[in-house]
């Protein structure tokens, strides 16, 4: 089985984040918060990516136990 390579979403994600907080940082508008607020959303898909792909995994891997 394949399992989902998640690397180059995670290191896309994470300089998005970089980016965004220079450009904030550039602008003077730079709180902390705002790191959390930017990176929140990008961790959520691919969590859900990797949850999926566990459940697809689990649900092959029991049809080929009972023969399904």
């Amino acid at each position: 089985m394949n399992a989902p390579d998640l690397y180059i979403p995670f290191m896309a994600a994470c300089t998005y984040c970089v980016l965004a907080s220079v450009a904030l940082t550039a602008g003077k508008r730079f709180k902390p918060d705002t790191m959390y607020a930017t990176a929140r959303p990008r961790a959520r898909w691919p969590m859900l990516r990797l949850c999926a792909a566990t459940r697809d995994d689990y649900n092959a891997l029991c049809n080929l136990r009972h023969g399904l």
